[in-house]
């Protein structure tokens, strides 16, 4: 007895074609609708903001440039003339971090200072969860929820962990304190920075430039 075939039905990739359109022109849609409210909302984002970062999010998760024919969020965000990318990023971790109501009630520099202190913390806390129970600093628990943004940095700035130097890093500051002292005797408020780029130390000076053309012609 012969085995029946079974046969699998073909889909029509005319249809396919159309709902992969239909699905490309929603995104496209979309997209142009948050690009407009941002650009609505810019003009008052002091109050505005929230919204912002809430289309600013769906723009990156969801990658809707990717339906305008831009390769990356950072392109539509410079061709549409949005804003910054740091201010985008700023204004979405609001939105991840913090429900609308609190964001709106901190505003948004301290809305912001606050999810950099969650990201600084090394408990897994959020800036939702920071204005609950505060941030751990040296073992106690610092409340701050009444802190202004400055006060937020300079938590910050206690509870960020801090890397090690090397030995190397540590001879190259030293050499720029002391190379810093014999600027000093051309230009009191001469400075030197050191900094680490594609394995040199690096260090940017700053002096005044009398003061250095006399150091270059005493050489």
């Amino acid at each position: 007895m012969a085995a029946k075939k079974t046969s699998k039905k073909i889909a029509d990739p005319r249809a396919l074609t159309r709902i992969g359109s239909a699905a490309a022109t929603a995104a496209t849609r979309r997209a142009e609708e948050l690009i407009a409210l941002i650009l609505r909302r810019k003009e008052n984002i002091t109050d505005a903001f929230y919204d912002i970062g809430v289309a600013l999010k769906e723009l990156i998760h969801k990658k809707l440039y990717v339906a305008l024919g831009y390769a990356s969020f950072h392109e539509l965000l410079a061709a549409r003339a949005l804003m910054g990318r740091t201010q985008a990023y700023k204004l979405i971790a609001i939105v991840q971090q913090l429900p609308r109501s609190r964001a709106i009630e901190a505003g948004q520099e301290r809305a912001y200072a606050l999810t950099a202190l969650a990201k600084a913390s090394s408990d897994p806390d959020t800036a939702a969860t920071l204005l609950e129970t505060g941030v751990k600093v040296r073992g106690k628990r610092s409340n701050v929820s009444k802190l202004s943004v400055r006060g937020i940095e300079k938590l910050t700035a206690e509870v960020r962990p801090r890397k090690k130097k090397t030995p190397q890093q540590r001879d190259a500051d030293q050499e720029a304190v002391d190379l810093s002292r014999a600027l000093k005797a051309y230009d009191k408020q001469a400075t030197i920075e050191v900094a680490q780029h594609k394995g040199r130390f690096v260090a940017a000076v700053s002096i005044e430039l009398d003061a250095l053309v006399k150091l270059l012609l005493k050489r």
